[in-house]
């Protein structure tokens, strides 16, 4: 998945023609063609068919994490699912444990004193 920012945002009901777009099944679907930033300031075209207008409240400026495929010359976009989502959590979770236990080998093993040197109180409750 990719973070990017809106540049630009064209919705679409119906073609050229004027008819109604609609998938190979006859169900009706919106064109949501966006162009995101880019660092170098080229115009990099995005389309995504949208049954639910999930992508209905999205606006020029904003920040949208789109999971991005390349269809023969053609960039298709689409909202990341929930399956997406914990696919991301799970990875970034790995990578913060791995790095714990990385520190965790670098940590001493003996105590700076020892355990004989300790005062106890037996007045704690625990």
């Amino acid at each position: 998945m990719k973070e990017i920012t809106i540049s630009k945002i064209f919705r679409n009901n119906e073609k050229k023609d004027g008819t109604p777009y609609k998938d190979k099944n006859g169900k009706l679907f919106k064109l949501v063609t966006i162009y995101p930033q880019t660092k170098d300031g080229s115009s990099v075209r995005m389309s995504y068919c949208d049954y639910n207008d999930i992508t209905a409240e999205w606006q020029e400026g904003d920040r949208v994490k789109v999971k991005v495929t390349k269809n023969g010359e053609y960039l298709n976009f689409a909202p990341p699912s929930k399956l997406d989502e914990l696919e991301d959590t799970v990875k970034a979770l790995t990578k913060r444990v791995e790095a714990l236990e990385g520190q965790k080998e670098d940590m001493p093993t003996d105590l700076p004193f020892d355990k004989e040197d300790l005062e106890t109180d037996d007045a704690m409750p625990f």
